[in-house]
């Protein structure tokens, strides 16, 4: 009976240690990612199996490198990121350039191209309806498909399209298909749809596009006998929407602008 209790103790002192520090050991074995680490790891387990050293100086010695492995860790990572190529702010400007004016002269070729078809192939009448529907085209491929993939490129686009609209109306008027009110309806409409568009966009290339084209085509419609009483109210009000422009105030904006908008017309 004495000898069978002796084997049982001799069996359960093979081994030392605190179970629990042993899985401890052994999962930070697992996890490790540095040979000096896992080296020591190894070195501290087998200490405390063969009991070369207790329990608390053990754990002691395992809290002390592991926090060692992780600021080593964290360093090597900040070093990593630091080496990283970072897109300097000067070539995505150039990119955002460049984009812009791919766009618009992809576009001008676009239209070019539209242009010098239905001017070998059309009459008149069929002339203008067509590079109508060829322009909303243009809209409205930049607007619902470009800009999705590329917003520079789908500014520019939508600027050359909706400058076509007023080129057209400018033109077609000439040729005598429109009367002024037709002519005069076409231009408040496309003034409306660029307006929108370019505070949808919050783009001021659209807006001076609105602007400018608006102004523009409705010079064909005034009476020339009439030209300058015509060009000095608009040189007055010119002066005056500059001074609003440059000096503006932070309240009442909405008010200001309308009040503006009606003196303008």
């Amino acid at each position: 009976m004495e000898q069978n209790t002796r084997e049982v103790e001799n069996v359960n002192n093979i081994y030392h240690g605190n179970p629990a520090l042993h899985q401890r050991i052994q999962q930070l074995i697992r996890e490790s990612e540095e040979p000096e680490f896992t080296l020591f790891l190894n070195q501290l387990g087998n200490a405390l199996w063969n009991g070369q050293i207790n329990d608390t100086t053990a754990e002691e010695d395992l809290n002390k490198n592991h926090a060692i492995y992780q600021t080593k860790r964290q360093q090597q990572s900040v070093v990593r990121d630091i080496e990283k190529p970072v897109e300097t702010p000067k070539k995505s400007v150039e990119f955002a350039v460049g984009a812009g004016i791919l766009g618009v002269t992809g576009a001008i070729f676009l239209l070019a191209a539209f242009w010098l078809f239905a001017m070998n192939f059309m009459s008149n009448l069929a002339k203008g309806l067509s590079f109508y529907g060829i322009l909303l085209l243009v809209i409205l491929v930049s607007e619902l498909w470009v800009r999705k993939k590329q917003e520079k490129f789908s500014v520019g686009m939508t600027g050359v399209g909706l400058s076509g609209l007023f080129l057209n109306t400018l033109v077609i008027h000439g040729y005598g298909i429109l009367n002024n009110v037709l002519a005069f309806v076409l231009i408040a409409l496309i003034t409306a749809m660029t307006f929108f568009l370019s505070y949808k966009k919050d783009s001021g290339v659209l807006r001076i596009i609105a602007l400018l084209g608006s102004v523009i085509c409705l010079f064909p419609l005034m009476e020339y006998d009439k030209l300058p009483t015509y060009l000095e109210t608009g040189v007055m009000v010119l002066m005056i929407q500059i001074v609003a422009a440059f000096v503006p105030t932070k309240k009442e904006q909405k008010a200001i602008w309308v009040l503006q908008m009606i003196m303008q017309a």
